[in-house]
């Protein structure tokens, strides 16, 4: 990408939403683009403006991710759509961006974008996903996404990637595969101890009631198999009064981790919901995964699980989970992790289309 004379490159990133999909992202892209920037001299001080909505936002450490050139822009949650339209022109009036970045909605989470990007003098990238068809036609996408000088498909299908402008990239992760913790790290980082057990890891977030439901899912589980599994409840930020109980089986500990990718490997099996980080992050770290499609506005999260990934009542679950720890009593050991981070890709696209 085209630098300044002074090296001051200005990357502004919209990552609104809800649910951690938006912020994750923008923060893997954030780390690689920052990354790359401390490899050449010219860009000494390129910096990052990261704006997030996500209601997970105000519980995670993202500033620690980025270092000291990031700046994170928290917009309440709780806002209504027109204080959030309001609190986004405000941002982008008054940031002066070489380079904005815009997560999976082209016209915006509310449309505000559609009157902001034709005015902006500079640069404009379409982090470009899935998106459903009547949403695409309702608001002619096709005909606004041309406003866009590059869309970059982080690793899943995406109606307009067949376009010129268009790249397509192995999916965006939040870690390179040699800063992962080893298994024996993980393990201690989920507060399990030895290697006797399999640990099974179900993550909870999203909306209350899912993250109620993952809650009992996993004392479930760590009640059906006392002395044959260690099982954590993975939290980005400390859990909601409403998911801890005063007594829970042995087996079972509430543990507060982000990014959990950095602790993958301690797990033998991860259940989640079906969304991007959870099903991309196990894919890459090759442990066994169970997903729930969950119901969004946007995100299909069924067309992302596999029928062998998908899980939809406890009974299933229990089935898959009893299989991982019949296989550890006869396979305990752990393959080499090995793959390729599509945000780096991500970057030399976008630095080479701005050449």
């Amino acid at each position: 990408m085209t630098q300044r004379s002074d090296g001051r490159l200005h990357w502004l990133l919209y990552a609104m939403g809800g649910g951690m999909g938006h912020v994750t992202r923008a923060t893997a892209l954030s780390r690689a683009l920052l990354q790359s920037s401390s490899a050449d001299p010219r860009q000494c001080e390129t910096r990052v403006t990261l704006l997030t909505n996500s209601s997970f936002a105000a519980g995670l450490n993202i500033e620690s991710e980025l270092g000291p050139r990031a700046e994170v822009l928290r917009v309440d949650s709780s806002l209504d759509r027109h204080a959030t339209v309001a609190e986004v022109q405000r941002v982008f009036g008054s940031e002066s961006a070489d380079a904005v970045v815009v997560d999976t909605f082209p016209r915006g989470l509310a449309g505000e974008l559609a009157q902001i990007l034709p005015g902006l003098n500079c640069r404009k990238i379409l982090v470009h996903r899935d998106l459903n068809p009547k949403y695409c036609q309702q608001y002619r996408l096709a005909e606004f996404v041309e406003n866009y000088d590059q869309l970059i498909v982080p690793g899943e299908a995406a109606p307009f990637e067949n376009l010129p402008n268009a790249i397509s990239t192995q999916p965006w992760l939040v870690r390179n595969e040699d800063e992962l913790l080893t298994p024996d790290e993980a393990r201690f980082r989920l507060a399990v101890t030895g290697s006797r057990l399999p640990v099974a890891v179900v993550l909870g977030c999203g909306r209350l009631d899912e993250i109620n439901q993952m809650y009992g899912w996993a004392t479930r589980l760590a009640d059906e198999f006392p002395a044959a599994l260690e099982v954590r409840f993975v939290v980005m930020q400390k859990p909601h009064p409403d998911v801890t109980h005063e007594s829970t089986p042995r087996n079972f500990k509430v543990i507060s981790i982000w990014p959990f990718f950095q602790a993958i490997r301690g797990a033998n099996i991860v259940i989640s919901g079906g969304g991007y980080n959870s099903v991309n992050e196990a894919k890459a770290a090759g442990v066994r995964f169970c997903g729930i499609p969950r119901r969004r506005l946007y995100d299909r999260q069924e067309n992302r699980l596999s029928s062998a990934d998908c899980v939809q009542r406890f009974d299933e679950l229990r089935e898959r989970v009893e299989d991982v720890v019949l296989e550890f009593r006869t396979q305990p050991s752990i393959n080499p992790v090995s793959y390729c981070n599509g945000v780096h890709q991500a970057v030399k696209a976008i630095q080479a289309g701005g050449a």
